[in-house]
């Protein structure tokens, strides 16, 4: 399932801080796999797992506490992405 409404707003969001850093990064959207309440975005760059977290982590954090709405960035190399 898409997220819709207020989980799509943050994900775009997310994406963007990722996109902005890292313009080679594909993604690729789900819910999250071990919950019913979660989106996982999936992230496909050229850049370490550490230099993907630390440019979403604070606003994630954010988004969980504020909105309730969990999103989990899951970073993976870029020759992973299924093209």
């Amino acid at each position: 399932a898409r997220p819709r409404g207020r989980a799509k707003t943050f994900v775009d969001e997310i994406k963007s801080l990722i996109e902005r850093r890292f313009p080679d990064a594909r993604f690729t959207v789900t819910r999250a796999p071990d919950t019913r309440r979660g989106v996982a975005i999936w992230t496909y760059t050229s850049a370490d797992y550490e230099d993907v977290t630390d440019v979403v982590a604070e606003r994630q954090f954010e988004i969980m506490l504020e909105e309730d709405v969990f999103i989990y960035v899951i970073p993976m190399p870029l020759e992973a992405h299924p093209n």
